[in-house]
């Protein structure tokens, strides 16, 4: 029986592609910095800067968004729980 090579390989490469091509937060920081320090050590010719430069500021200013709304979130979050465990329960309020 056994499938067919189409069919083996796409399903592996379903498999690999599903652990692999998840890109978090911290992996494209870590792209940035990669940018960043090949920038100084001058792997990129006078001609490649401006679009590395770009492409740079592009994932900057992402990032910084990304951060940003992450922190506005945490801060939501935190009011929220604050908010319920203040709140009085309702057996207190009951007299015995």
């Amino acid at each position: 029986m056994g499938c067919f090579i189409f069919d083996c390989r796409k399903s592996t490469l379903n498999i690999y592609m599903e652990n692999t091509t998840q890109i978090t937060v911290a992996d494209l920081d870590a792209l940035r910095a990669i940018v960043d320090l090949a920038a100084q050590r001058g792997a990129f010719r006078g001609a490649e800067l401006t679009q590395v430069g770009v492409v740079f500021d592009k994932l900057s200013t992402f990032l910084e968004a990304v951060i940003a709304q992450a922190k506005i979130n945490a801060e939501e979050q935190n009011e929220i729980t604050d908010a319920t465990d203040s709140t009085p329960s309702s057996d207190s309020n009951q007299g015995g």
